[in-house]
């Protein structure tokens, strides 16, 4: 009977390729206390993209895998979590936290305001941000959500492409110049006329507006 560790690394690379969330099978991989297997796992991950948003299969903890991110830190270039755990583990937490230097994308999914904020994620090497905030947007203090806008479109960021979910932004009075498309909510009408008007970069506009009457 033939098992896994006996089969070429050619074999094992071929069926990798047809896998969807590998870094579940290369958690598996590590799982083994095989070292070509170790080895595969740690040179053959080609991947940049990591998506965390999927059920995880073998772990459903993110603290189990702290190593293999580790290990594939500098190749990860798309990364997608979802919920404050996983955003407070990569990117908070002194002990666990993790550094991407060559994340480009970077989608964060069901995440609270406050502690995006706190954490300050947007490195100069994001060009891709997408943002969904959890809970009610009404609820967002008018600070939090004036704090959030002032943050990503300062000119300390280079992002190019920001979308933003759940979330009202009031007036936005300074743009970076590298954004050039933006989908984002404004609460009021005005605020729809003043982001119009107020001159940008923006090629690839798309704006929801809450409310039409101009009077706050």
């Amino acid at each position: 009977m033939v098992s896994l560790t006996d089969l070429p690394t050619e074999i094992l690379l071929y069926i990798l390729k047809f896998l969807e969330n590998k870094i579940d099978i290369f958690y598996s991989f590590y799982g083994i206390h095989n070292k070509r297997l170790y080895q595969l796992m740690k040179t053959n991950f080609t991947e940049s993209a990591v998506d965390l948003s999927v059920p995880l299969i073998f772990d459903s903890n993110i603290l189990n895998y702290k190593f293999l991110l580790n290990n594939m830190r500098l190749k990860i270039k798309h990364l997608v979590l979802n919920e404050n755990e996983q955003f407070q583990f990569l990117f908070c937490a002194s002990d666990t936290k993790i550094l991407f230097p060559n994340l480009t994308n970077l989608t964060l999914l069901s995440i609270n305001c406050k502690r995006f904020l706190d954490c300050s994620p947007i490195t100069s090497t994001i060009s891709y941000l997408h943002i969904l905030f959890d809970g009610n947007p009404y609820k967002n203090s008018i600070s939090h959500n004036e704090n959030v806008h002032r943050y990503l479109f300062s000119n300390k960021t280079n992002l190019s492409v920001v979308i933003i979910e759940n979330i009202h932004l009031s007036r936005i009075f300074d743009f970076s110049p590298t954004i050039n498309q933006l989908k984002i909510t404004v609460k009021y009408y005005s605020d729809l006329i003043y982001l119009l008007l107020n001159p940008n970069n923006i090629t690839d506009l798309n704006v929801k507006c809450l409310q039409l009457d101009v009077n706050e």
